[in-house]
C-alpha cells in the first residue's frame, strides 16, 4: 500500500472510517463524497467513462509485515514532526 492509497485523489483527505473507498470501472479509486461530484461521470485519472452501478466500495486493504511496520512508522514520524513543528513556533514567536 502506497501512501497515495491512503488519500483520496481529488480531496486529499484520508480515507478513514467515515471517508471509505470506492472503485469504479477502470480501478481507480475515490471518496464517494468526491464521486458524487463529479460530472460528466468520467475518471478524473485516466477519464474512463462509469456509471453509478460501477461504484462499489474497495476492500479494506490489509496490512501485513513491512508494510504495517512502514505505515506505523509513517503515523509516528507524521506526529512526530507536527508536533515538532508546534514547539518550533513556541520557540521563535515573539514575546508580547
Amino acid at each position: 500500500m502506497s501512501s497515495d492509497d491512503l488519500d483520496c485523489p481529488v480531496c486529499i483527505e484520508q480515507f478513514a472510517h467515515r471517508r471509505l473507498r470506492y472503485n469504479i470501472a477502470c480501478g481507480h479509486i475515490f471518496c464517494l463524497d468526491c464521486l458524487a461530484k463529479i460530472s460528466p461521470r468520467l475518471c478524473l485519472m485516466c477519464r474512463k467513462a462509469y456509471s453509478e452501478g460501477d461504484i462499489t466500495q474497495a476492500p479494506v486493504a490489509s496490512l501485513s509485515g513491512s508494510e504495517l511496520a512502514l505505515f506505523v512508522l509513517y503515523i509516528i514520524l507524521f506526529y512526530f514532526i507536527d508536533a515538532h513543528d508546534g514547539m518550533a513556533a513556541k520557540r521563535i514567536s515573539p514575546r508580547v
